[in-house]
């Protein structure tokens, strides 16, 4: 559109332009971030309806920014959650944020280079 949004505006500010700064300016009201934060909390919500679908779990924890930002992404997720799955399996499910916040990544990480250092020396 021609214009720098209020939370990234000029160039100079690109390298702390990052998921908290959008979150933080769609708390305060921002309407660019906040339809940010819609998009990502739609895609969510069909990511989810996926796993929901086709897993059937009882329980989804999610961690990073889900865990910060739970109020601007949550109910679009959910609107999309609640109109593509099954009800049933939707019914058997609870979505939740992560008692571990943004320390999640770092313990995958770590769980994943294990396991492939554990699977390096079984093959």
């Amino acid at each position: 559109m021609g214009r720098s949004p209020a939370f990234c505006p000029g160039r100079e500010n690109l390298e702390t332009l990052s998921a908290r700064s959008v979150g933080d300016a769609a708390a305060r009201g921002d309407p660019l971030a906040k339809e940010i934060y819609a998009e990502t909390g739609r895609k969510l919500g069909r990511g989810l309806a996926i796993v929901i679908d086709i897993l059937n779990p009882e329980l989804i924890i999610i961690g990073s920014v889900f865990t910060r930002r739970r109020d601007e992404l949550w109910p679009h997720a959910e609107a999309v959650i609640k109109r593509e799955v099954l009800p049933r399996s939707w019914e058997a499910c609870r979505v939740v944020p992560s008692l571990l916040g943004d320390e999640i990544g770092n313990y995958a990480a770590i769980t994943v280079g294990r396991y492939g250092l554990e699977q390096a020396r079984v093959g």
